[in-house]
């Protein structure tokens, strides 16, 4: 008998096992290839899932690691096929490595994105989510694959290296299938996504004008929530009035209900003031709807109800003293005080049409903040007379300084209107026994300036809460008294004159919410047996009255397009509320 080793060259005798050569690289090419796809096909379609932004860093981590397992997978079985006798010993190892953590990896983001189940549900993302999962198991079983065919102990005999090739690709061909069956069958056996756009949406409509005078009853809408937790906002072709059950647009010509938003699609707003949870971001035909959830926001197109986008954005989710219509959406981060290093606040210019952040910036201090579509306005940390002014587009800052009573304090500043802003400040009240006061009862002060030049307008002591600028003309209201015989007064300041006149009318001035109906003011006037509606026109002094149209009291008054809108409380009915629309 021969003592001589044969070389390695030398084909050995067929084995048992030669069978499982083929098998094995099938396996791994059908593994390799749908690893590939799970990743492509589904992040072509991943834009909402973005918004989450730890549930998307895990989805690309296992993205990413099935990508490599495959590139491994297919360099190896390529490899290993050129060179079965004398396969590289670096592609076996790698891939022996790769599969071993492939296991604890998918693990571990499994159950993380389980945790966000409720997230990804309503982002829409679970495809997404299960073709990463699924990738990244493919991906491992491409890698074991090579490691097991790249085992010296595992190499081919001359009888299992000359087999068909047809053997492999069946193989593959049959693994594939398999794989695509069990993914479709995961796909199809989760339960339904919640529909977040209305249904049926409604058409696109000329907007209708604002109203310039008081008509007759057109419409009653009757509502069983409460009033208190009810929000009515202008938008589209009409309104829209959010209930903590539900969001629906109406015409406000007809008063007729356009379309319905469910908000249990939402598991439930994320207030339960609705007032907190809806803002409408522009007029006309551009309106967006933006909706609060418990875990997601949503934007709708206010004409159609047609869904915009969805995210889980946190800069989505501010607070309402954010919203504000015709406005780019703007959010301050607050600083943490849970991390030893607390993060700087950061400013967050959104695109409520798009849900899209157009830039972000850290700020020095939590400032006071307003903004149009086209400016931001914030306040300079320990300057109260001086604000700095963001052109959105371009991003360039200018500094102003402005007129400020002495023995100040800045409120805030905020949008008035026709491109107009107002810094508002309380004036000191000094006190014998304490440092000075700055009480809710002390004065307030304003003053006007132009955004887009800087320039100051006007500056003038507030008597209570202002309205919006029409035309140049600003108003305010004055308190009555019964005890001092004072009557109450309406106030329109001109501002570029810088002259104010006075209209005597009972009004209230902690109430004083004024519209405006063409060149004239809509008030809640007060009188003895409740509100009613007056038409004031500051430049003639001249008072229409009307009786309220509300079988109960009358709360609030709207001007929208088709119509004036009488916002009544239901106390005295089977609803919560009632809103009149008069045309």
């Amino acid at each position: 008998m021969s003592n001589v080793t044969p070389h390695r060259d030398t084909p050995r005798p067929a084995d048992r096992y030669d069978w499982a050569i083929p098998v094995v690289r099938g396996i791994g090419w059908a593994a390799a290839l749908f690893a590939v796809l799970s990743v492509v096909l589904p992040l072509s379609g991943a834009a909402a899932l973005t918004s989450a932004r730890s549930a998307w860093a895990l989805v690309l981590t296992l993205c990413g690691y099935a990508l490599v397992t495959a590139a491994l997978a297919a360099t190896g079985l390529a490899r290993l096929a050129r060179y079965p006798d004398n396969p590289p010993g670096w592609i076996p190892a790698i891939s022996s490595v790769l599969a071993i953590v492939g296991l604890p990896t998918v693990v571990v983001c499994a159950h993380a994105l389980g945790s966000q189940r409720t997230v990804l549900i309503q982002l829409e993302a679970r495809p997404t989510v299960l073709f990463a999962l699924l990738g990244a198991i493919a991906g491992g079983v491409a890698a074991g694959c090579v490691a097991v065919i790249g085992d010296r102990r595992n190499h081919q005999s001359d009888t299992a290296r000359h087999r068909p090739r047809r053997d492999e690709a069946l193989v593959g061909l049959a693994t594939f299938l398999v794989a695509s069956l069990v993914s479709g069958t995961l796909l199809s056996v989760a339960p339904p996504a919640p529909n977040m756009e209305p249904a049926p949406l409604a058409l696109a409509v000329p907007v209708p004008p604002y109203p310039t005078s008081l008509g007759n009853v057109a419409y009653r809408i009757r509502q069983t929530d409460e009033l208190r937790n009810t929000a009515v906002r202008v938008g589209g072709p009409g309104f829209i009035i959010a209930t903590p059950r539900a969001i629906r647009a109406h015409d406000g010509t007809t008063g007729e209900m356009r379309w319905e938003m469910d908000a249990a699609e939402l598991r439930g707003l994320d207030s339960p003031d609705a007032r907190e949870s809806i803002a409408v971001f522009g007029y006309g035909d551009d309106a967006t709807v933006m909706i609060v959830g418990t875990d997601i926001t949503i934007g709708l197109d206010a004409a159609t109800g047609r869904l915009l986008w969805r995210s889980a954005a946190p800069e989505f989710r501010p607070t309402s003293h954010d919203y504000a219509p015709q406005r780019a959406q703007v959010h301050v981060e607050h600083p943490s005080t849970v991390d030893e290093k607390p993060k700087p606040p950061r400013m967050v210019v959104l695109d409520p049409r798009r849900g899209t952040i157009r830039w972000q910036t850290e700020l020095p201090c939590q400032p006071g903040y307003d903004s149009t579509e086209k400016f931001v306005v914030t306040s300079v940390c320990g300057k109260p007379a001086e604000f700095e002014i963001t052109d959105i587009e371009s991003r360039t800052t200018r500094r102003i300084r402005l007129t400020t009573p002495t023995n100040s304090k800045l409120t805030a500043p905020a949008y008035l209107g026709e491109g107009l802003f107002g810094a508002f400040y309380r004036t000191a009240v000094p006190h014998r026994d304490r440092a000075t006061s700055f009480d809710e009862g002390t004065a307030m002060f304003v003053t006007v300036f132009d955004a887009a030049t800087g320039a100051e307008v006007d500056h003038f002591e507030l008597t209570s809460r202002i309205s919006s600028v029409n035309g140049g003309v600003i108003a305010m209201g004055a308190d009555y008294s019964k005890r001092n015989g004072v009557y109450g007064q309406v106030i329109s300041r001109n501002l570029q004159t810088r002259k104010s006149s006075s209209v005597p009318v009972r009004v209230q001035g902690s109430d004083f919410d004024p519209d405006w109906l063409g060149g004239s003011l809509l008030v809640r006037g007060d009188e003895e047996r409740g509100s009613v509606p007056l038409v004031v026109d500051p430049r003639t002094g001249t008072i229409t009255r009307r009786g309220s149209a509300c079988i109960d009291s009358l709360q609030d008054l709207q001007s929208v397009p088709g119509a004036v809108l009488e916002v009544c409380s239901g106390h005295d009915g089977p609803w919560g509320f009632e809103i009149v629309g008069l045309r």
